[in-house]
């Protein structure tokens, strides 16, 4: 209701039937008349807004029966209102309370609506609605198992799939020892962080010479079980934030066990601050076997990390070992490439190479166009060399295969042809139009790959995508060296090329023991 007609009036203007009704054109005016009333309305003053009380009594008036029925006829042929209308609307306004006596001639008047106006107000606005998709990679596979809960599982069996994770002592990695491997410390599904820390100190600590090496191993192995029991505490407090809206005591409690972990990582932290205070003690010129394990840990690092963090590392490390009397040849070496600074990349990459840690992958040349930036720039063909798939899965295979049969060597088809056959049964929901499922192929010999291209190192210093694990380097090129799409357009079509023929004709691989392999990429 956007505004009301009202109007003030007395009993004596409107007579003895009180129905003396009239429209006034200012919204703001109220009509106040009745014959009885005992309500005392506040004082004029504090009336809301701006509403005008009005006495309509004419100045001469004949206050007659006969009177009072001439006024009431007039006012009713005037108005056109009726009689019970008027009675109607004194009683409505008395349960109401909207009665009150005039503070001026002590008549009782009623607050009374003449007349009510509606709007309807038109809303207009703008509605959006978005979708899209998303593609991400799944290297292990985790999101294809059948363990997996479902959005439409229930909230227990949410629970429960989020509470085995922190069953972390089921399945530990294997550690490398002595010569360099290619052990990959990645964790599984059901693993927890802190049980790569305990495998190095079963070897490292364990392994030592050094008188207090077994009772560092204690303690610290104390502070790791203290670190386990709370990471299965936050796993639960996880898996709780699914069922309910985390409150104020569950919050509290987050915070409790983020001050226990921080506690205990001081703690561990302090151990390095006293092994400062432990003298030098002898050992055999030939060094330990952790020591050889942190310079291969390093050199592994070397292809995740940068040359110039991992020098610096081993010169650290080196530093180190040599207060408690351990001396590694390998890893007093790497140290000393961080001597010369700004050249940290360069001397490591010559260790690397000086001491066989590097694969022999056969090097291939294609023929690309390319942009001369000698002197008058021009385009030319030239053999751009690149790294074929083909070539990297014979030099892996002639190093045990590990890299490219998901951690397993060639002396072991049967682990690394499940791995193969369940990857292929669960990718089948995903792509079931693939070729590959026409029944020609044996599936437990067919290794999936994925191609993906990224910008390496420029100006900005950002690195290339490193060669190591999961990925095979193909090619780099500066883009400053692209003739537009011609450039990529001959690169990609030798890649093309190699890997149709790797997935049509495979690649034999034949064992010392006379087993033969035919694998299709």
């Amino acid at each position: 209701m956007s505004a009301e007609t009202l109007r003030l009036g007395s009993q004596e203007s409107l007579g003895a039937s009180r129905s003396s009704l009239e429209a006034e054109t200012d919204p703001k005016k109220v009509l106040f008349a009745s014959p009885s009333a005992t309500m005392v309305s506040p004082k004029p003053t504090k009336s809301p807004g701006k509403t005008t009380w009005v006495d309509n009594r004419p100045s001469k008036r004949d206050r007659s029966p006969a009177g009072s029925a001439n006024d009431f006829a007039n006012s009713s042929a005037n108005t056109g209102r009726s009689r019970q209308m008027i009675s109607s609307a004194w009683e409505w306004a008395k349960t109401r309370k909207l009665v009150r006596v005039n503070p001026v001639h002590k008549e009782e008047e009623a607050k009374l609506i003449l007349s009510e106006v509606f709007e309807v107000n038109e809303e207009t606005g703008a509605e959006t609605s978005m979708n899209g998709t998303l593609e991400v990679q799944d290297e292990s596979g985790f999101l294809f198992q059948n363990d997996t809960p479902s959005v439409a599982d229930s909230d227990d069996a949410i629970l429960a799939a989020f509470s085995d994770a922190s069953r972390a002592d089921e399945n530990k990695p294997e550690a490398a020892k002595g010569s360099f491997k290619l052990n990959f410390p990645t964790l599984g599904k059901d693993q927890s962080p802190a049980a790569l820390l305990t495998d190095f100190l079963e070897e490292a600590l364990q392994g030592s010479t050094h008188p207090r090496a077994k009772r560092l191993h204690e303690q610290m192995n104390m502070i790791l079980q203290q670190l386990q029991k709370y990471y299965k505490e936050l796993t639960a407090k996880q898996a709780g934030a699914i069922l309910k809206a985390p409150d104020q005591p569950f919050n509290d409690e987050v915070m409790r066990l983020y001050a226990e972990v921080t506690k205990q990582d001081v703690i561990l932290g302090n151990f390095l601050t006293r092994s400062r205070h432990i003298k030098n003690i002898s050992c055999s010129s030939g060094g330990s076997s952790a020591a050889d394990d942190l310079a291969d840990e390093l050199l592994i690092g070397f292809e995740v990390d940068s040359a110039r963090r991992v020098a610096r590392l081993a010169r650290v490390a080196n530093s180190r070992l040599k207060k408690h009397g351990i001396m590694d040849p390998m890893l007093r070496v790497m140290g000393g490439c961080a001597d010369n600074k700004g050249n940290e990349c360069r001397n490591l990459h010559s260790v690397i190479h000086q001491s066989g840690k590097t694969l022999p992958v056969m090097v291939s040349t294609t023929k690309t166009k390319i942009l001369i930036l000698r002197g008058k720039v021009r385009t030319e063909e030239v053999e751009w060399p690149v790294l074929l798939l083909s070539d990297w899965f014979r030099t892996v295979c002639a190093s045990g295969g590990h890299m490219m049969l998901a951690g397993h060597s060639l002396d072991e088809p049967d682990r690394f042809g499940s791995v193969f056959a369940t990857f292929w049964e669960r990718y089948k929901f995903v792509n079931p139009e693939h070729s590959i499922y026409d029944g020609s192929l044996d599936l437990r010999f067919a290794i999936p790959v994925a191609c993906h291209g990224d910008e390496g190192r420029g100006k900005i210093k950002k690195p290339v995508m490193h060669s190591f694990t999961s990925r095979l380097l193909f090619t780099v090129m500066p883009a400053e060296l692209y003739y537009k799409k011609q450039t990529l357009d001959m690169l990609h079509t030798a890649m093309v090329n190699d890997l149709q023929a790797c997935y049509k004709d495979g690649i034999t691989v034949t064992l010392p023991i006379g087993w033969v392999f035919l694998f299709r990429i």
